[in-house]
């Protein structure tokens, strides 16, 4: 697709941006910021708060975005939902209707770009803003579900704020998710085992350390991810030699069985664990062994050629949530910093109780 097809399928004035801009990559450049821009977001929160002034401002922000892009029939119907909305202190009855029609618009012109941006050879294809989002959800829940062990095991709090069935449900949730959503991230990259050598050399770093604070983390989720990054970078040509039903179907099928795995079996045969298979004594005080989590990752994979080819729908592209998206782009920084930001807090609060 060029950028004269792509004015053409989203009802842009292609001639209008060309007089204004040197070049088509220059262009490309400006339209790919537009998934980044907050105001859809904004306008779909305050639409369903019947803000209509926050609506108002919103919807009048996109429409002077759309009219610099070139992309006239998004700025028209941005325009009609600007003056449904002007002087209003409340949304009219007109505007679940215009609403709908701004975001046919803005999906079938982000759609389109992604589109673009893969066929045009752009070296980074438009952000998923979903996946940073559930990864941001994920993060969330680790720090939570690490905070409330710690609660317990420094500062005496009740154990059954950490050991409940609900929260045995969360840590399995988002472990996986977490898993599943690297898996996605890595048909992005342009070198899983550079990715992979980073992330171990980080992980044995935490061992160290741990080792020292008496609590060694021999093989957390760091490892693990760091391993799946580097077994994925040595055989991904041969999973994408297979036919396209064998990867998912033979991750699930060995997600399952080896899924008792997950909290380590006991065994007699040493230096197992790698692979969940420990000896009595054994501990680590973050531990995902290979086995089931490596097939969790690799069907990440395979639902992340679709993301890396730019056929996601067109709703994974928006951002709905500046808050986790944020944080599911910075999920290393966290996953690192979180235990002694807790362990400070704890300390404190420690002290001011006297314990």
């Amino acid at each position: 697709m060029t950028i004269r097809e792509f004015y053409t399928l989203v009802g842009g004035s292609y001639d209008d941006m060309s007089e204004r801009f040197p070049s088509d990559a220059l262009i490309l450049r400006f339209l790919t910021m537009l998934p980044q821009d907050g105001s859809m977001e904004l306008l779909a929160r305050s639409v369903d708060a019947a803000d209509a002034k926050t609506a108002f401002r919103a919807v009048h922000t996109l429409k002077g975005v759309a009219l610099n892009l070139g992309l006239t029939a998004l700025a028209g119907v941005c325009s009609e939902m600007t003056e449904a909305l002007r002087g209003s202190d409340t949304l009219p009855a007109s505007a679940p209707a215009l609403f709908e029609a701004v975001q046919r618009e803005y999906d079938k012109v982000t759609g389109a770009l992604v589109q673009l941006t893969r066929m045009s050879g752009t070296e980074q294809p438009a952000r998923i803003e979903l996946i940073d989002a559930l990864r941001g959800l994920a993060v969330c829940l680790m720090v939570l579900h690490h905070f409330l062990y710690d609660l317990c095991a420094f500062l005496g709090a009740p154990w059954w704020l950490f050991t409940n069935p609900v929260f045995d449900v969360l840590h399995y949730f988002f472990a996986g998710l977490f898993i599943f959503l690297s898996g996605i991230s890595s048909d992005f990259s342009r070198s899983n085992l550079k990715r992979g050598a980073k992330a171990m050399a980080l992980a044995l770093g935490i061992t160290l350390v741990t080792y020292f604070m008496d609590m060694t983390i021999v093989f957390g989720v760091l490892h693990l991810l760091a391993s799946c990054m580097l077994l994925f970078g040595l055989t991904r040509k041969l999973w994408e030699a297979l036919p396209a039903w064998v990867l998912p179907v033979l991750c699930l099928a060995l997600i399952f069985l080896t899924a008792p795995c997950a909290d380590g079996v006991t065994t007699q045969t040493p230096h197992l664990w790698l692979f969940g298979f420990t000896t009595p004594g054994f501990a680590s005080a973050d531990y995902f062994p290979l086995l089931p989590h490596l097939f969790m990752f690799l069907a990440g994979t395979f639902i992340g050629i679709y993301a890396a080819n730019g056929r996601f729908p067109a709703f994974t592209y928006r951002r709905r949530s500046k808050a986790l998206c944020f944080l599911g782009r910075h999920a290393l920084v966290i996953y690192i910093a979180h235990q002694p930001v807790i362990f400070g807090i704890l300390w404190v609060v420690e002290k001011i109780l006297g314990k």
